[in-house]
């Protein structure tokens, strides 16, 4: 997992924001303004003492976000079982009682990723997802053990799952003088050996996926926010802003409910991903009726294209990270076209 969205997530939840202490009768460190209690009246910096030890302001931060103001337990639960009702009440200006959208964001992406590859390091992901050739040339990602079975092993895949690149090479070789020039043969045999790198360092590949995987899902945002836009382009009351709060919202939600979704189907029963496949499009329905106020045939007609782009951005996503790890492991050329 990035080390950035560690720092973001620490930072959410106010552990770096604390003061524990009084500002009255100092001056604020930014523009020097006598300080009136916590905060400075002319530019709005808070009084912070960071010079402690770092389990108190954990311990603070915590103590700001989970039991002062109580906004995490008012905003949970509305977030699971009420779809929009936060949104809109958010909109509406009821801002001070819910958890700020990005933060919650935050705390939620930090969860699903940290409980994603938890789970996959006790399930032995990275030691088990094996990129295996097919028989008809392509190549699928398989979770496998051991070797595999004999009758699905192409015959330049060793028992020990290594690859004989002389024999790849040779069976290349005669399809190219009967289907391909040599300019595309070249090309191909190119590919193919940045493939038998990525193929032979393949925990090296799926540990940069973990960092990069983060990163990336970050572009899912302006992605579903302008889904959003193009849906109500006509409804000129509602703004680019609106959309960006849906997209934050909803996204906390996906990502704390596949969390929980992970655990259950670790701990108990894997059926609990299709109770998540299921409760998707039911949660945009009804959260787009309640924050956009549509009818039960727009909003259902607005599901489907949601989802449908959402598949679209995370099929380009997952493409795209395994472009950026195996780059990393086969040699920046790989990104190069043939």
């Amino acid at each position: 997992m990035s080390d950035e969205l560690e720092v973001a997530g620490l930072a959410s939840v106010g552990a770096l924001e604390s003061s524990g202490q009084s500002g009255d009768g100092e001056q604020c460190a930014n523009c020097e303004a006598p300080l009136d209690g916590d905060y400075c009246r002319l530019c709005g910096q808070r009084h912070a003492d960071m010079h402690r030890p770092i389990w108190t302001l954990i311990g603070e931060g915590l103590s700001d976000s989970f039991a002062l103001d109580g906004r995490i337990a008012r905003t949970l639960p509305a977030i699971f079982w009420r779809p929009g009702k936060v949104t809109r009440s958010y909109l509406d200006g009821q801002r001070a009682r819910f958890v700020p959208p990005f933060r919650l964001f935050l705390l939620s992406s930090l969860l699903f990723f940290a409980t994603m590859f938890g789970i996959g390091d006790q399930l032995g992901w990275t030691d088990s997802l094996r990129i295996q050739p097919t028989e008809d040339g392509g190549w699928h990602l398989v979770v496998a053990d051991g070797e595999v079975p004999e009758e699905n092993r192409p015959s330049f895949l060793r028992a020990d799952n290594s690859l004989d690149l002389e024999l790849l090479r040779a069976e290349l070789a005669d399809e190219a003088e009967v289907e391909i020039g040599t300019e595309e043969y070249a090309a191909l045999e190119a590919s193919v050996e940045q493939i038998a790198r990525v193929y032979s360092n393949q925990g090296a590949f799926l540990r940069t996926v973990e960092v990069w995987l983060p990163r990336l899902s970050l572009l899912l945002l302006p992605v579903f926010a302008l889904a959003l836009t193009l849906l109500y382009v006509w409804r000129r009351q509602i703004y680019v802003y609106d959309h960006l709060v849906t997209t934050l919202h909803f996204q906390s939600w996906f990502y704390l409910a596949s969390a929980a979704t992970m655990w259950v189907a670790f701990l108990i029963t894997p059926w609990a991903y299709a109770v998540l496949g299921l409760a998707m499009p039911v949660y945009v329905f009804h959260m787009l009726r309640r924050v956009y106020g549509d009818g039960w045939f727009m909003a259902s007609g607005r599901t489907v294209s949601l989802l449908f782009q959402a598949l679209i951005a995370l099929v380009l996503l997952v493409a795209g990270v395994s472009m950026i790890g195996a780059a990393e492991v086969a040699g920046p050329d790989m990104l190069q076209p043939g």
